[in-house]
């Protein structure tokens, strides 16, 4: 809880200080050439802690890009998916921070609905939904009890190092923190677990365990020990 916007991003007049915007678009249209395949871009949004006045020392910049799924010849989930798999690969890639604050994109449908305090448009270049210190309270939810329970699924998911295992556990988190998202907004348990479980590195351990076990499994060498490659 802070009585005014994260000043490293923001003027005193809560308008997005212009190198921050301008990086940030950079950003978008490294993106944009990375998708490989044309599309329109609506707009882009600024969501999340750091458009609002929860951030932390850990929040993200949370950059939502605005597309219409209709325009593209696939169902709405398979293009969903298509755009989480290149905004996965793109952050691998390239280690994107602002000011030590790194940068999570995400491609999101015209027609879906954020639960966000604040939406900042960098395109329109003002406030989309302006963040008010009335809706922002002191939360005190005790969640030790499901964090414990969601910290030993992690650490058992990467001890079994079954790919399979910690895909699934890491795709729970992200549909437990948007489901939570949907229907009690950011002070939801989920979103609150999530956000406890990736301070605490958990969630960063489990996607790097899940790219070492996957290059292990693909390497020249474990594919002969399986007798998978002759050569």
């Amino acid at each position: 809880m802070n009585n005014s916007l994260n000043p490293k991003l923001w003027s005193p007049e809560g308008t997005l200080k212009k190198e921050v915007r301008n990086k940030l678009i950079e950003i978008v249209d490294a993106f944009r050439e990375f998708l490989d395949f044309p599309v329109d871009f609506i707009d882009v949004h600024l969501v999340g802690s750091n458009a609002s006045y929860n951030y932390t020392d850990t929040s993200d910049l949370d950059v939502h890009v605005i597309v219409n799924f209709d325009r593209i010849p696939a169902t709405k989930d398979l293009t969903q998916l298509l755009f989480n798999l290149k905004k996965k690969s793109f952050n691998d890639n390239f280690d994107i921070n602002i000011k030590g604050i790194n940068v999570e994109l995400y491609v999101e449908d015209v027609g879906a609905g954020t639960t966000s305090n604040g939406i900042y448009s960098l395109y329109k270049d003002r406030w989309v939904k302006t963040p008010t210190l009335e809706n922002v309270q002191d939360i005190d939810i005790d969640i030790n009890e499901e964090l414990k329970y969601y910290r030993d699924k992690i650490y058992s998911a990467i001890f079994s190092d079954d790919v399979i295992l910690m895909n699934k556990v890491l795709d729970d988190m992200y549909l437990m923190r948007k489901n939570a998202l949907a229907v009690d907004g950011e002070k939801s348990k989920g979103n609150l677990i999530f956000k406890a479980l990736r301070n605490e590195g958990l969630l960063d351990n489990l996607k790097e365990t899940i790219n070492r076990s996957t290059s292990k499994k693909l390497s020249l060498e474990n594919l002969r020990k399986k007798g998978q490659l002759k050569l």
